[in-house]
């Protein structure tokens, strides 16, 4: 399926994506009609045939409801997830390449409730300060991987999301770098070391300040690169 995202930068993003729609087990009747039973599969692309061509957050929570009274069930839960690409520019020479950030939207409707959520994988750079402190000429740095996901009230960009992510970061990830670009990069990390722990507490932090993020869950890995194991840190509100 398509889902098309908004951009900031302007039109819909297109994307390839993998839907997971299911009515919740218990809501059935004995015997499904046999055209709700086949449409369960493709509840994204043809059921509701009304979203057939764009998923959009603002409309994720109608389709999740329909997709309910379709089936006649009591709960429905919608997932789909999908790369969201953006253009970045080199922080210096300014070359252009797409950076990929996994993305999952999900909603669950009942007769009564609902559950919106968002959730994106955000790689960045981390530079040890342990390492920082007790070393002459050098620290270790690794990429780390941050997954976030955000329940809330009103529609927002998912490129403000990433960015609240990457300015939490010793430094963000860019697709292609020159070499005053990597002497930048390398010297925004040496400035701001983040052990694992202080990531997560980063990020959280700048989610905090926007009410519109009624709850929220923040885990990040960092692969380091002279151990032989991964740091692990793990935040959420409330």
């Amino acid at each position: 399926m398509f889902p098309r995202p908004a951009r900031r930068c302007g039109g819909p993003s297109r994307p390839c994506a993998t839907c997971t729609a299911s009515p919740i087990p218990g809501a059935w009747r004995w015997i499904a009609p046999a055209s709700r039973a086949c449409a369960i599969p493709s509840a994204c692309s043809i059921a509701p045939n009304r979203h057939r061509r764009e998923i959009d957050i603002r409309k994720f929570r109608t389709l999740c409801g329909e997709l309910r009274k379709d089936h006649d069930a009591d709960a429905a839960h919608v997932e789909v997830k999908f790369p969201y690409f953006i253009e970045k520019r080199a922080p210096v020479t300014g070359a252009v390449g797409l950076v990929d950030y996994p993305c999952t939207f999900g909603a669950s409707v009942t007769r009564d409730d609902y559950d919106l959520w968002v959730a994106l994988e955000v790689p960045v750079t981390t530079l040890c300060p342990c390492s920082k402190a007790i070393s002459r000429n050098g620290a270790h740095n690794q990429r780390s991987l941050v997954s976030v996901r955000v329940w809330f009230d009103k529609f927002f960009w998912i490129e403000d999301l990433i960015a609240r992510v990457e300015e939490s970061a010793s430094c963000d990830l860019y697709a292609l770098l020159k070499r005053p670009d990597e002497k930048y990069v390398t010297e925004r990390a040496w400035a701001r070391p983040r052990f694992v722990e202080d990531l997560v507490r980063e990020v959280g932090t700048r989610l905090r300040r926007d009410a519109n993020f009624t709850r929220w869950e923040v885990e990040a890995e960092s692969f380091e690169s002279i151990h032989a194991h991964s740091a692990y840190a793990s935040l959420k509100h409330p």
